[in-house]
Formats: C-alpha cells, sequence, structure tokens
C-alpha cells in the first residue's frame, strides 16, 4: 500500500502539469504556486540518472534525457 506522502506528491506533481497546461491551452501566464513548481521539479530530477541530468543540464552532454515521465 501506498504511503499518503507518497500519493500527495504525486497528486502535487500531477496538479502542478496539467494547471501548466491548462495555462498555456488558455494562453495565460504560467503563474502556478511557486511551492508546487519546486517538488514538481525535484520529483522530475529524482527519476533521472544523476549524471545525465547534470551533464545535460550544464550543457557537457547531448544524451536525450527528456522525457523523465509521460
Amino acid at each position: 500500500m501506498p504511503r499518503l506522502d507518497d500519493v500527495a506528491s504525486i497528486g502535487i506533481l500531477e496538479a502542478t502539469v496539467h494547471l501548466l497546461d491548462l495555462r498555456r491551452a488558455l494562453d495565460l501566464p504560467t503563474d502556478v504556486p511557486a511551492d508546487g513548481l519546486a517538488h514538481t521539479a525535484a520529483v522530475l530530477a529524482e527519476m533521472a540518472s544523476p549524471v545525465d541530468f547534470i551533464e545535460v543540464a550544464t550543457g557537457r552532454s547531448t544524451v536525450e534525457l527528456f522525457p523523465v515521465l509521460t
């Protein structure tokens, strides 16, 4: 059985991603809660290989890293 904090984490990620989708579809600025953005970015970064993530993020590799979640 999943832990409550894991379920909440997935909920925050899903809500943030879909809120960004909705705002983009409505041509609105990507003004979403900063805490949700930070949490979602952290979860997505954790899903990637740390070495690949660091090297791609710093321009040291052309490895295809994204998407890490579909």
